[in-house]
C-alpha cells in the first residue's frame, strides 16, 4: 500500500537531521520537493543520504523549498520506484499549478502504465495528491486523456523518437540538408511513419527544442499544422508551455505572411492543392496571390517558398480527400526538384497497444492482400454482429476510461442540422445523429452519442473506437472484391471529379485511418452481409 508523509525541509541539513525529519521505512522510495511555486519529484533508495545531498546542491538550494512529500509502500522494488517517479513528473507537468524543475524527463508513452496491484495505489495515491493540493483533477483518465498529456512537446520520448530527434538535430548541424549544386534549393527532411508512431509529439519536442538549443534559439522558427482540430489542440498545449504561445502552431496560410528559417509541418498528407476547396477556395487564392503564385501552387509550395530549410512530417497513406496532394506530385519534387530529400522512418507504434504490425495488417485486410488472420495480444479487435451491443460495449468502456466514440465513413446524408432529436443514420433500430461540429467535437462529453467522421478524428486518439462500415462499402460475391456502393456515398468533396476506383481508394484509405485511432481497442460493425462474412477472417468476433 502506497503512503505519503510531509515533513518539513530546509537546506543544509545533516544526514542525521535528515533521518529524524523523515523516519520512513528503508527501501526504495518517491519524494516531492515543493515550495509552492516549484515542485522536484524523484526516487531513492536513502531518504536521509539523498535529502542531506539536495540541501547541499546549489542548483536545488536557489528554490528554497520547504516542504518533503515522501512516498513509500510495501515492497515498493527499484523499478516501481521510477516508474511511479516518471509517471509523477509527466502527469503533474500537465495538471499542477507548481512548475515541474525535473530536467526533461517522464513516461509519454499512451499507456501510462498503471498494472495490477500498482493500479489501485496509483489511484488511491492521486487522489490523496489532490487533496494536498498538488494537482487540479480529480479523475488520473481525465489528465490521460487531455490535450496537454497527448501533445505536451516537453515530455520524454521513447528511445526510437530520441534516436530521430538526434538524427535531425546532427543532419541540420553538418549542413548536410545544404543544397548540393544550382539549382536545387536545399534539401528537405522528411519523417515518415504510419498512423501511431508518435510524428505529431515528435513534431512537437522538436519545435520545443529548437527554441531554446543554441544554434537555432534566435532563428525565425515554425510549426506548421495542417489539419485544424489538432492545430486547435497543439495550440492550446503550446499556450500552457512555458516559452511557448498559442499563435506558435500555424496554418498554412499564416506562414505566406513572412519567412521562416526552418519550418517543421506536421500532417504533410494533409497539405491541399486547389481542388474541391469549397469554402476554401477564396482564402487559398489569397495565400497564393501573397506569394506572387498562380493557383496551381500547393500548400507545399508555399512552405517551400516561405523558409530556408524544412523537416515534413509525412504518411502517404492517410490522405483521404481529392484536396490533399498526391503522393506522386510530392514525390516528384523531392526528386526532381530538391536533388533528393533526406529520408527519416519512425516503425514504433507509439498510440496502438496491438503494436507495430497492426496499421498494416489492417491495410492489407481492407485492400484484400492479407494471406492470413493475425491475433494481437492484448489488444481489444471485435467484430460485432449488433450495432446496439457494440454501442453498448462502447458507452460502458466511455464511462470507465473517456475517449471511447463511434464513427464511420460518409454512408448516410449530414443533415447539417446540430439540433439534439435531429436523427441522420438509422442502424439496427437505433437513431444516431452525426457529429454536430468538427472543431473540438472529441473533447466534449455531450457529444458521446454522436457519430464522428474521419473530418471530426483524422489525427486525434480515441481509447476505444467503434468504427461502423456504412452501406457506401459491400463485398461482390461475383468478383470476390469490395466495391463503392455509388448511391449509398454521400462525401461531395471525394465524389465530385474523381472516378469510382479513385473514390474506392479514398474511401479504403478513410476506413484505414478510423481503425488506427483506438489505443485500448477497435470494435467493428459491417452494414454489408458480404463484407462482414469477409472481414469476420481477419477480426475475430
Amino acid at each position: 500500500m502506497l503512503e505519503i508523509r510531509t515533513s518539513d525541509y530546509k537546506d543544509g541539513m545533516t544526514e542525521k537531521e535528515a533521518a529524524e525529519r523523515c523516519r520512513e521505512r528503508p527501501g526504495h522510495c518517491v519524494y516531492l520537493l515543493e515550495n509552492g511555486r516549484q515542485i522536484y519529484i524523484g526516487e531513492t533508495h536513502d531518504i536521509a543520504v539523498r535529502l542531506y545531498q539536495h540541501g547541499k546542491d546549489p542548483e536545488k538550494i536557489r528554490y528554497g523549498f520547504r516542504r518533503v512529500h515522501v512516498i513509500t509502500g510495501d515492497a515498493f522494488s527499484s523499478s516501481e520506484a521510477e516508474h511511479c517517479e516518471n509517471l509523477l513528473i509527466t502527469l503533474l507537468r500537465v495538471d499542477s499549478d507548481l512548475e515541474v524543475i525535473n530536467p526533461r524527463k517522464g513516461n509519454q508513452k499512451n499507456d501510462y502504465g498503471r498494472k495490477m496491484i500498482f493500479e489501485g495505489e496509483f489511484d488511491r495515491l492521486w487522489l490523496r495528491l489532490r487533496e494536498m493540493g498538488l494537482v487540479k483533477i480529480r479523475d488520473i483518465k481525465d489528465v490521460v486523456n487531455s490535450k496537454m498529456y497527448k501533445y505536451f512537446p516537453k515530455a520524454e520520448l521513447n528511445r526510437e523518437q530520441k534516436n530521430v530527434l538526434e538524427v535531425i538535430l546532427n543532419t541540420l548541424d553538418s549542413g548536410e540538408l545544404a543544397a548540393p549544386a544550382r539549382p536545387y534549393k536545399n534539401r528537405p527532411l522528411v519523417v515518415q511513419g504510419d498512423a501511431g508512431t508518435g510524428k505529431t509529439v515528435l513534431a512537437a519536442a522538436l519545435f520545443d527544442y529548437l527554441k531554446t538549443y543554441e544554434p537555432y534559439c534566435r532563428k525565425k522558427i515554425g510549426f506548421v499544422e495542417s489539419h485544424t482540430p489538432i492545430r486547435e489542440a497543439v495550440g492550446q498545449v503550446f499556450r500552457d508551455t512555458k516559452g511557448l504561445r498559442k499563435k506558435d502552431a500555424l496554418a498554412p496560410a499564416d506562414i505566406t505572411k513572412e519567412h521562416y528559417d526552418i519550418l517543421i509541418c506536421d500532417e504533410v498528407h494533409k497539405l491541399r492543392r486547389n481542388v474541391n476547396l469549397y469554402r476554401y477556395a477564396k482564402h487559398f487564392k489569397a495565400a497564393c496571390e501573397r506569394l506572387g503564385m498562380d493557383t496551381s501552387a500547393d500548400e507545399l509550395d508555399w512552405i517551400l517558398k516561405q523558409s530556408d530549410y524544412q523537416i515534413l512530417f509525412y504518411d502517404p497513406a492517410q490522405r483521404v480527400s481529392p484536396s490533399c496532394i498526391e503522393p506522386d506530385s510530392i514525390k516528384k519534387r523531392m526528386l526532381d526538384e530538391w536533388g533528393r530529400y533526406r529520408p527519416v522512418v519512425l516503425r514504433d507504434q507509439m498510440r496502438i497497444k496491438a503494436g507495430q504490425g497492426y496499421v498494416t495488417y489492417i491495410r492489407h485486410v481492407l485492400r484484400q492482400a492479407c494471406s492470413g488472420a493475425q491475433k494481437f495480444s492484448g489488444y481489444d479487435l471485435r467484430l460485432f454482429d449488433s450495432f446496439p451491443e457494440m454501442r453498448r460495449e462502447i458507452f460502458r468502456k466511455e464511462e470507465r476510461y473517456g475517449l471511447c466514440r463511434i464513427c464511420t465513413g460518409y454512408g448516410w446524408k449530414w443533415s447539417g442540422n446540430d439540433e439534439k432529436d435531429a436523427e441522420d443514420i438509422i442502424l439496427d433500430g437505433i437513431p444516431v445523429k452525426w457529429n454536430g461540429r468538427t472543431k473540438g467535437w472529441l473533447y466534449e462529453e455531450n457529444r458521446r452519442y454522436e457519430m464522428g467522421s474521419v473530418y471530426s478524428l483524422h489525427g486525434l486518439d480515441l481509447n476505444y473506437a467503434g468504427v461502423v462500415f456504412g452501406p457506401e462499402l459491400y463485398f461482390d460475391d461475383a468478383s470476390g472484391k469490395i466495391k463503392l456502393n455509388g448511391s449509398s456515398f454521400f462525401d461531395k468533396t471525394l465524389k465530385r471529379g474523381r472516378t469510382e476506383e479513385e473514390q474506392l481508394e479514398f474511401v479504403l484509405n478513410i476506413y484505414g485511418v478510423l481503425m488506427s485511432r483506438g489505443i485500448e481497442g477497435t470494435y467493428v460493425y459491417v452494414c454489408d452481409g458480404g463484407l462482414r462474412r469477409y472481414l469476420k477472417q481477419f477480426i475475430p468476433s
